[in-house]
């Protein structure tokens, strides 16, 4: 098992984004307990390539986790109905963006079968980032909210 622990650090974004290895597959179980709550938007959000580097700038956390580089072909936008030409890290473009509440929560859970916890397509020593919803295409979308991927579970005291 590992988890990506939202603090409430970056703009109030606070939950938990648990892996769990189930065989040759991983599930992914997300619970945003708070801030996003853009009720008109879809909050994408990836596997980045680094965990959050001593800046604690989302920046420093690279590109989406792309282990054949099928991000880098021009063009590329991933289609959900072929998930194994994705990048792997691309979470939201496999299964969806998160849709604010007025709430702020978010709860979604899925099985992913092109990401494990540990290797070339490992998610632990990396990162989540949660994306800004309305964002024009062709323009990157901000980086509003990161957390390292650690092995483990968070503390759910503390969302």
């Amino acid at each position: 098992m590992a988890s990506a622990c939202f603090t409430g650090k970056y703009r109030g974004i606070t939950g938990i984004i648990t892996f769990i290895e189930e065989g040759y597959e991983t599930r992914v179980k997300v619970k945003i307990t708070g801030g996003l709550t853009d009720t008109s938007g879809m909050y994408p959000y990836h596997v980045h390539e680094f965990p959050i580097n001593y800046t604690g700038s989302c920046e420093s956390t690279g590109e989406h986790l792309d282990p054949i580089g099928v991000g880098k072909v021009k063009g590329y936008k991933c289609n959900p109905e072929i998930p194994e030409e994705c990048e792997a890290g691309d979470l939201s473009g496999k299964y969806g963006a998160l849709r604010g509440t007025p709430s702020g929560m978010v709860e979604d859970e899925y099985t992913d079968p092109f990401i494990t916890l540990r290797g070339e397509y490992g998610v632990i020593g990396r990162s989540v980032v949660i994306h800004a919803p309305h964002t024009p295409p062709g323009v990157p979308a901000a980086r509003i909210a990161c957390a390292d991927i650690v092995c483990g579970k968070c503390n759910e005291y503390y969302y």
